[in-house]
């Protein structure tokens, strides 16, 4: 999505983050959300913010969370 805010020209992007972590008991993290890029004149980034859409305490109750083995295919 792009965007026009009074005189400041911005791109959001929106994102989902999900890995399998290295720890004996393999937690998935999965977090979505997005990165608002600001651009100048030129259209070259001067600025950029990102935001989840879980709290930061939920994104690290994901790390005691134990997903079921999955089977290779």
């Amino acid at each position: 999505m792009q965007g026009l805010r009074v005189d400041t020209k911005f791109i959001i992007a929106t994102w989902t983050l999900r890995t399998y972590l290295k720890l004996p008991w393999r937690p998935l993290i999965a977090i979505r959300g997005n990165t608002t890029y600001d651009l100048d004149e030129e259209y070259k980034v001067v600025r950029h913010a990102e935001s989840w859409d879980v709290s930061p305490l939920e994104a690290i109750g994901q790390l005691f969370i134990s997903v079921p083995k999955q089977t290779g295919s």
